[in-house]
């Protein structure tokens, strides 16, 4: 166990604390959050919006061409939930590095800022990267909705559902059709 030495006052550094904002600070981590966010929602979009076209233009014509178009729109929702999750975190990131720029500038600048004219360009950038993070957790959640009905009527289909096998197998279940 290593013990401060009281012999030298000074020897002992202050240690820093690591907070959020000193880790965003020093490694610059919106701007490397937001690309990655950026290329994992671009591609995600894109991937499903390809695996849509593929599946309507074949209309199930070749299984290989299907089994292309499932398999885009599979990695479409592996894309976009993640790049969804890194949107939050951009916008968090964001919001601390432009708390640390307007520190910074000089107090003319934030002058200019805070004019009419000027912050709305300021500001626009923020608020564009809200709006986003709320359209694509959006578009996260509402793929996923998707992918869970698609997944509950394929077992409907398929017979795994509990209640249709119990109705299946209830005597007389075909009574109504012959008295019509």
């Amino acid at each position: 166990m290593r013990q401060a030495s009281s012999a030298c006052p000074g020897s002992e550094r202050a240690r820093p604390e690591m907070s959020m904002e000193i880790l965003i600070a020093k490694y610059h981590l919106h701007p490397i959050i937001d690309h990655f966010t950026i290329a994992l929602l671009a591609m995600g979009v894109f991937a499903d919006v390809v695996g849509y076209l593929i599946s309507m233009s074949v209309d199930n014509r070749s299984p290989r061409t299907k089994g292309l178009a499932d398999r885009l729109t599979g990695a479409a929702l592996i894309l976009i939930i993640p790049g969804a999750i890194s949107a939050i975190f951009s916008r968090f990131t964001g919001e601390s590095e432009a708390e640390r720029v307007w520190d910074t500038i000089a107090p003319a600048a934030q002058q200019i800022l805070f004019s009419d004219s000027g912050s709305a360009r300021f500001l626009s950038h923020a608020v564009l990267g809200t709006y986003l993070m709320y359209a694509f957790v959006a578009l996260a959640a509402w793929r996923v909705f998707l992918e869970m009905l698609a997944t509950a009527d394929a077992t409907r289909l398929s017979g795994g559902c509990d209640s249709c096998s119990m109705r299946a197998s209830v005597p007389g279940k075909d009574r109504w059709r012959t008295r019509l």
